[in-house]
């Protein structure tokens, strides 16, 4: 038995988008998708060298969730050193996306009992 809100579920608009784009280009239909927010160009070598060598490395492990703290720290230096603002690492979160980043910041500032209306851009939908 599922609790009640699973009723008002349904299946990710996003992920709706992303197997309609594949299934017309399979068809040979020349397509610009501009649903997921990817580049449209491949993963830099730099970042591909950096994601082996943390494999290598064993630094694959869950991290914390408001992000690695040594990210963390550099966010805060250049924070710091660029824009002229001090946050301390506590102040920092740094999220796998920005959906994340919107249900993080939804729950820590909106209480239940409260009426939230969420406008976002055009093709973002996270929230139903």
């Amino acid at each position: 038995m599922l609790a009640e809100r699973m009723n008002t579920f349904s299946g990710s608009p996003t992920s709706a988008l992303i197997a309609k784009v594949a299934e017309l280009r399979a068809e040979g239909k020349d397509i610009i998708s501009l649903n997921v927010g990817e580049p449209d160009f491949g993963t830099p070598d730099y970042i591909k060298c950096g994601a082996i060598k943390a494999i290598v490395d064993n630094f694959s492990k869950y991290t914390a969730g408001n992000g690695i703290i040594e990210l963390r720290r550099l966010i805060s230096k250049k924070l710091h050193e660029d824009n002229n603002l001090e946050y301390t690492t506590d102040e920092i979160c740094a999220t796998v996306g920005a959906k994340q980043a919107i249900f993080n910041s939804i729950m820590a500032l909106v209480d239940l009992e409260m009426k939230c209306f969420c406008q976002f851009l055009a093709g973002l939908v996270i929230l139903r």
